[in-house]
């Protein structure tokens, strides 16, 4: 089968041509092809519509008819994976939010199931993985979180998600860097190769600057649920703004 669009994105730039696809997988941009020679093949014209790679979503609690937060369900997991496809997302983390142990811990199980099954047959987008946001994140900026969900950082209970969904499917972790524990997790996560942000945070400029040292990643919805930016106390906002090493995160 191929695919002609005038506005192919590459990482080479825009081009127009014809995307290749045999068994699934794109194996080669042409900028004309030899119709003789392709009898048979399928062709589809999508004219200056711009085909671009998949979007990847690292941060989504549910979409559509499928919710990995609140419902945390086999069948919520493959609602949002049937409706996220639809608008250009291939692939994502179901992400939780600063709920009980065991109401995580149930969600983990059920996403466990379904990434045993994205090996067999992946229908609709792919669940790659777990962002933890929650629930070692603050109280005062805990937004719509639950305050008795939100706790310190403990390692222990990170391996009591790992053990469930294991190890290397807990892909990112929202923390909150200024609580007791939390350079720790930082940097038994990063021996792991578990991406950390930022969020739900009242971490001074210096907290973070230590985060940083300790491995932090990135920002989770900066400005949003975190220390602002001041004169005198350059908080989370400034660090995000200072700091090349951290990936900064906006949510609408």
């Amino acid at each position: 089968m191929f695919i002609y669009s005038e506005n192919i994105y590459t990482p080479e730039g825009i081009r127009k041509g014809y995307i290749k696809i045999k068994d699934k997988k794109i194996t080669s941009i042409q900028e004309k092809i030899n119709i003789n020679e392709n009898i048979g093949e399928e062709i589809l014209d999508y004219k200056d519509c711009y085909v671009i790679p998949g979007f990847i979503d690292n941060h989504i609690h549910g979409w559509g008819t499928g919710s990995f937060w609140k419902d945390g369900t086999v069948e919520a997991i493959y609602n949002m994976k049937k409706d996220l496809v639809k608008e250009g997302t291939t692939s994502f983390l179901g992400t939780t939010g600063a709920s009980s142990i065991q109401k995580i811990s149930n969600t983990l199980r059920a996403a466990k199931e379904v990434l045993d099954r994205e090996n067999l047959k992946i229908i609709g987008a792919e669940l790659i993985g777990v962002h933890l946001k929650g629930p070692f994140i603050g109280k005062e900026y805990k937004g719509m979180q639950k305050e008795e969900c939100c706790i310190e950082p403990d390692i222990n209970i990170l391996k009591e998600f790992s053990d469930i969904i294991g190890e290397e499917n807990i892909r990112l972790i929202t923390l909150a860097p200024e609580l007791k524990g939390a350079e720790e997790m930082i940097r038994y996560c990063r021996r792991k190769n578990i991406a950390l942000q930022a969020g739900h945070t009242s971490a001074t400029f210096d907290d973070m600057n230590k985060a940083v040292e300790a491995g932090i990643n990135g920002v989770t919805h900066t400005y949003s649920a975190m220390r602002g930016f001041h004169h005198r106390e350059f908080g989370v906002v400034g660090a995000a703004m200072y700091f090349d090493e951290l990936y900064t995160e906006f949510s609408k």
